[in-house]
């Protein structure tokens, strides 16, 4: 019989697979809301229709947790573009980054603790209390400290029905070092002007006055952002892989030229460079050390971004975070350090292509840390081989 929906209020009915179907009628919710006289409604039934939607919200939101976490586990978000699950829930779920960070900190946080659930569900803890213990041990985890999951359940146990403020302050007396949780902040102030709110220890305002004794000559009379600014531009001309391949060649350009102008008999021979990043048999080495040359070619070629594409939309992943070479064909299978064989993917699609190669099983063990045998790794491409080929037949 099918499931009607009463005066409103949505058809939260389940599927077959477990899922919740919102009926139709929800798209009318809105309209029938504002429908609503609210002045017919006494004080009992107005709070009593409050309390029912609260819930309601509060179980829609524990079972998109419950989803994300699911996807986080097949790593499902690499295969739409997308570099990470926060990527995921701002592109494809229309979350602000805020809410995108605080829904994947619970997410993780639940999926570690399964007991906590109840307690979101009938709200004894919020989605905030949870976000801020998540925070908090992954501070406390970054400061080696390791936190077992029975001494956080006991931790989020003691943040049961507390204030944001509470919950701070509870767990900063259970910090290692309060110091490490003084937050920082970033506001947009103008178009062109963002504040940035930061915790300096003794030893980085050391450094930084020092940086002003330094540079008095260049920059008199200095500010903290004026030094900050300086730093961050020389950090990135120095370590940008794209700047640095760009240098080197230019260097490699300017060589050859002198090399010709001086009319010597090593211009006549080849360049060892140009051996490297051309001659597949001086790459054949089963070392995984990529030559110089080759690599900055790659990071230049693919501009320092990854280049994943979604096959369907033609969306490209585009990310700068975590970049890193991959093996078009995998080294492990005799793919070679050439310049046509590697690209740049970040982390997350560099893992895609493992499991899509040789199944998460496998990839997930060679991300942990256990390497798989080569006897296992090529009975998964030979797998893998044959399930393309019949993909396409």
């Amino acid at each position: 019989m099918k499931q009607q929906s009463i005066r409103g209020k949505p058809d939260l009915s389940r599927s077959k697979t477990g899922c919740m179907v919102v009926s139709r009628s929800t798209k009318t919710l809105s309209a029938r809301t504002e429908r609503i006289n609210f002045k017919h409604l006494n004080d009992d039934e107005l709070h009593s229709a409050s309390q029912r939607i609260a819930a309601k919200e509060r179980a829609v939101t524990l079972e998109l947790l419950n989803h994300l976490a699911e996807i986080e586990r097949r790593h499902l978000f690499s295969k739409f573009s997308c570099s990470s699950l926060h990527a995921y829930c701002v592109k494809y779920l229309k979350m602000s980054d805020p809410q995108a960070g605080r829904r994947v900190a619970a997410s993780r946080m639940l999926n570690e603790i399964p007991a906590l659930k109840k307690k979101v569900a009938n709200g004894e803890l919020s989605m905030t209390s949870v976000c801020q213990a998540s925070s908090f041990f992954h501070r406390e985890k970054n400061a080696g400290r390791r936190i077992l999951s029975a001494e956080k359940l006991e931790v989020m146990n003691a943040l049961e029905n507390q204030s944001t403020r509470k919950v701070e302050q509870i767990l900063i007396s259970r910090a290692s070092n309060p110091d490490l949780h003084m937050r920082e902040s970033v506001k947009q102030k103008t178009d062109a002007l963002t504040e940035i709110k930061i915790i300096a220890d003794q030893k980085m305002l050391a450094d930084l006055n020092r940086l002003k004794e330094v540079w008095s000559h260049t920059m008199p009379g200095s500010n903290y952002s004026q030094l900050i600014q300086r730093l961050a531009a020389s950090a990135v001309e120095a370590l940008d892989p794209v700047l640095k391949a760009k240098r080197a060649s230019a260097r490699a350009e300017k060589r050859a030229e002198s090399a010709l102008d001086q009319n010597s008999d090593s211009c006549c021979a080849p360049d060892e460079n140009e051996l490297k990043l051309n001659n597949p048999k001086i790459n054949e080495s089963r070392s995984r050390n990529v030559a110089a040359t080759v690599r900055h070619a790659v990071w230049v070629r693919d501009g320092g971004r990854c280049t994943f594409t979604n096959e369907q939309t033609g969306e490209i992943c585009d990310s700068k975070h975590y970049v890193e070479l991959d093996h078009i064909k995998p080294f492990a299978n005799g793919g070679e350090h050439r310049v046509e064989n590697l690209r740049l993917r970040c982390r997350a699609h560099n893992h895609r292509h493992s499991i899509e190669t040789y199944g998460s099983q496998t990839a997930n063990r060679w991300r942990a840390g256990r390497a798989p045998s080569v006897r296992e790794i090529e009975h998964r491409y030979v797998v893998a081989s044959q399930r393309l080929r019949h993909s396409m037949v």
